[in-house]
């Protein structure tokens, strides 16, 4: 197992989110196969056996990574990936919360959702939103349950077509 400090952590995050938005996001107006070269950067392609090379040289000579750190970035990718695809279930929470996009398969992102609003800083972004669905959720069902139960007493018989009760004006 593989111990990260929280300073390792942050220091990690940092390192990738610089790579992607010097590599992917500003690459894309000058890398001259356009969107097909940053493809690399991804996730779930950094490590792939065809791209580890290339990516591990860059990180250690242009982002002052020590190899214990690539070693370590790189373990955390691909346990993020093999470990109930944490990976996909962080690219549909995305997808779902930043661009309105449902999941076709929402396995992944069901499984890690709670622990995507509580250890990421995006999650935490939506976690009051997350917090208030839930509550309204719970409350729906509980008042659905609460009807369902008056009108299943047989105690109560409401008929529909007696008008008794309507007020003349």
């Amino acid at each position: 197992m593989v111990r990260i400090s929280d300073q390792e952590a942050n220091l990690l995050g940092h390192t990738y989110t610089r790579l992607v938005q010097e590599k992917v996001i500003e690459g894309v107006k000058h890398v001259k196969n356009g969107s097909k070269d940053f493809e690399i950067y991804y996730l779930k392609e950094i490590v792939k056996d065809s791209n580890v090379k290339k990516i591990r040289f860059q990180l250690i000579n242009e982002y002052n990574l020590s190899d214990e750190m690539v070693n370590k970035l790189m373990f955390v990718i691909k346990f993020s990936e093999d470990n109930h695809n944490l990976i996909k279930g962080c690219k549909n929470f995305i997808s779902l919360y930043n661009k309105g996009n449902a999941p076709a398969n929402d396995e992944a992102l069901n499984y890690w959702q709670d622990f995507i609003v509580n250890n990421t800083y995006f999650g935490s972004l939506l976690k009051p939103l997350l917090d208030i669905s839930t509550q309204f959720k719970s409350k729906v069902e509980s008042d659905s349950q609460l009807l369902e139960d008056l009108f299943s007493n047989d105690s109560i018989n409401l008929d529909l077509n007696d008008t008794s009760l309507i007020l003349e004006y």
